[in-house]
């Protein structure tokens, strides 16, 4: 006869949440036992001979695995082999599950509320719930206890009694909701929480506050002002009361709402105010506001001058009166000339300088006067000044410029033209011994010119450039470095000398340009005319000297002109 197998669902048990237990059962047909493989969480355990039932339920058969699968757990998914031991033919069977785990009977945990109560309104608007729940149960359970919104506020787990609580603050309506996690299908319980419409209290109490000079009677003014801020459009009132809770000012209102109140407060006294919300009542907490009023004490003075030594051209000189004032607290100064005009004013405390500079008649004697305004009743000081007698000086003379003329600033061009021919004349001589000797010759001769002409400007030429000498000898170093590169084709190392030259005569020149505080353009202006006014004319020299001409290098002409004409059309454009 075939065979054939069912197998039903296998139902789980635990202890404290762990597996203990799994049942497998089902039906075979033509068969007198089977076996059962089961699978979980790459563990499996078999069980061979399970007697298949021919009494009071035929066909039927069941096994328990005790203990079971370690990786097993309520809820894993299950695979169920089942093999027919004796029947003829394949009527094998499989099948899949997740493991059900239905709670042991008695075991789940009695649940009851234990105390709820609701506040008060709070300043946000709020109410403060306390809430509690008792759980009891001879076996081992879990259970939560969450709002609406399904969060967790409270866990405990058993056995034997525990306590889930919670309190917060709420608004409108809530439920709150024991549920048992744990075994699993025990009911909960749940219970619906309106709590008091409450107004928010306002979300801000600022103070500003203003303290006036003192009187005479050591008292200063003071004025405070406390701003509240609503939190909603309810109306709502307040009050400012003195330390003692004496109502000084009081508003209401649904906006904002400005408190403000006057009175003399003795120096150096502290005074203390509170900003009272009276309704809703429940907003009725001090905001403190406590303000040090600052000691009255006279600031101590003294004195400072000095005269100028010069006259300007109306027989006055200058006069610099300091006085400095210090004092712990705040105090208020002016300082007078002898008809009362205020000539500088200073407020604070600490210490403090009243300052001023101007001219006065020489032959004179100046008043100052310092007028303590504040505290009341302080006592100032006084400055006499002689001013010594002076005649009036000549008017200054225009500043001299660097505008030269054009016959001086010809002048200095051929100073540098001589000057730059007597370095290349003496530094060529070594390189060409055939015009060795009118090259020293040519040396000599520009040495003197240069030397010459150098004392004829310094005498004759009035308006000279800064730094003139500097400027001279950067031009003329420069165009020597030039002249000396072109003319390289005889010697390599006038090249070099040539290169050494050049960069010391840009480095003079821009030493030149910081000193005298010059523009780049400035700059590119100056050496243009070396350019021009020094090298030109220095090429045209030499190319007179008998042996010169093979030393003219033109790839060296070329990279001079390349590197310069930039300049010079910068120069040009400036």
């Amino acid at each position: 006869m075939a065979c054939s197998i069912t197998i039903n669902p296998p139902i789980g048990s635990s202890t404290g949440g762990v597996l203990d237990k799994i049942k497998v059962s089902g039906t075979a047909e033509g068969c007198r036992s089977v076996s059962v493989t089961i699978f979980c969480q790459n563990q499996s355990k078999t069980k061979s001979g399970i007697p298949v039932d021919t009494g009071v339920t035929p066909n039927a058969w069941e096994f328990e695995f005790d203990p079971a699968l370690d990786t097993c757990a309520c809820g894993s998914r299950i695979d169920l082999v089942v093999k027919c031991d004796d029947g003829e033919g394949n009527c094998d069977n499989k099948a899949e599950f997740n493991l059900d785990c239905p709670p042991t009977v008695g075991m789940c945990p009695t649940v009851q509320w234990t105390g709820i109560s609701i506040g008060d309104c709070n300043a946000n608007g709020t109410s403060t719930v306390n809430i509690s729940a008792q759980l009891n149960s001879a076996g081992a359970y879990s259970a939560d206890l969450k709002d609406s919104g399904g969060t967790v506020l409270d866990t405990v787990a058993g056995p034997g009694a525990q306590t889930l609580s919670v309190v917060g603050d709420y608004s409108g309506s809530e439920t709150f909701t024991v549920e048992v996690t744990s075994p699993a299908n025990c009911p909960g319980i749940s219970i619906p929480l309106s709590f008091p419409s409450c107004q928010p209290c306002p979300d801000t109490i600022s103070s500003d506050y203003e303290i006036g000079p003192c009187d005479e009677d050591g008292n200063r003014e003071l004025t405070v002002t406390a701003t509240l801020t609503p939190a909603s459009g309810d109306p709502y009132a307040a009050e400012l009361r003195d330390a003692v809770g004496n109502v000084l000012a009081q508003q209401s209102g649904t906006g904002t709402l400005v408190l403000t109140h006057t009175q003399m407060a003795p120096g150096g006294s502290s005074v203390v105010f509170k900003v009272v919300v009276t309704d809703p009542a429940h907003c009725n907490t001090d905001h403190e506001i406590t303000i040090d009023i600052p000691p009255c004490v006279c600031p101590e003075i003294s004195f400072f001058h000095v005269v100028g030594e010069k006259c300007d051209d109306q027989g006055r000189r200058s006069v610099t009166v300091q006085a400095t004032l210090t004092a712990p607290a705040q105090f208020d100064a002016e300082l007078q000339d002898s008809n009362g005009t205020v000539l500088d004013q200073v407020s604070g405390s600490g210490s403090q300088t009243l300052s001023h500079t101007g001219p006065y008649s020489g032959n004179t004697n100046q008043t100052f006067n310092v007028v303590v305004t504040s505290p009341a009743g302080c006592d100032g000081g006084s400055l006499q000044v002689q001013v010594p007698s002076c005649e009036p000086s000549e008017p200054p003379t225009t500043p001299p410029t660097d505008d030269e003329g054009f016959g001086c600033g010809l002048l200095r061009l051929l100073v540098a033209i001589a000057a730059a021919l007597a370095i290349l004349a003496g530094l060529l001589a070594l390189c060409v011994p055939p015009a060795a000797t009118a090259l020293w010759i040519a040396a000599a001769a520009a040495a003197i010119a240069a030397l010459v002409g150098g004392i004829i400007y310094a005498i004759f030429c009035p308006n000279k450039p800064c730094n003139v000498a500097l400027l001279i000898s950067g031009q003329s170093t420069l165009a020597a470095g030039v002249v000396a590169i072109v003319l390289s084709g005889c010697c390599p190392w006038v090249l070099w000398a040539g290169l050494g030259l050049a960069v010391s005569g840009l480095g003079l020149l821009e030493w030149w340009r910081r000193k005298c505080d010059k523009s780049i353009c400035d700059l590119a202006k100056e050496i243009t005319k070396v350019i021009g006014g020094v090298i030109l004319p220095v090429l045209g020299a030499l190319v007179g000297i008998p042996g010169l001409g093979a030393c003219f290098s033109a790839i060296a002409l070329a990279w001079i002109s390349a590197i310069f004409g930039p300049i010079a059309a910068f120069a040009s454009t400036c």
